[in-house]
Parts: C-alpha cells; sequence; structure tokens
C-alpha cells in the first residue's frame, strides 16, 4: 500500500528511537486530488514531532 501521513509518523517515530533524531524529509508521488489533504496532514505529523517534512511539487528545485 501507499505510505500515509499516520504511517509515515510511526516510521519516523521509529527511526528516531533507533537514530537518535529525525532527517529532513520531502514527500514525493501525491495523488493530486488528495494533495491539499495530504499536506494538512503532513503539516500535523511535522508539528507533532517537530520535524522537517516537506511536501513535493511539480517543478521544485532542491539544492542538496
Amino acid at each position: 500500500g501507499h505510505l500515509t501521513p499516520s504511517l509515515l509518523k510511526v516510521e519516523l517515530e521509529a527511526f528516531r528511537k533507533i537514530r537518535g533524531y529525525l532527517p529532513r524529509v520531502l514527500t514525493v508521488h501525491t495523488d493530486p486530488q488528495d494533495e491539499k489533504q495530504v499536506g494538512v496532514e503532513l503539516a500535523e505529523v511535522a508539528g507533532a514531532l517537530k520535524a522537517d517534512i516537506l511536501l513535493g511539487a511539480e517543478g521544485m528545485r532542491l539544492e542538496l
């Protein structure tokens, strides 16, 4: 299945428990019709975990 915001939260909590920190996260491949709701849910997860979670968008440029 797909990784939902709630499942991402579980995965990130496990990651932090193992590694002691949270990585920056960029989500991609979001269904356009669900993008707004997913963005809201990801913002809630980011706030709850005090994590840096970005919702990827077409044309977005990143510097690594």
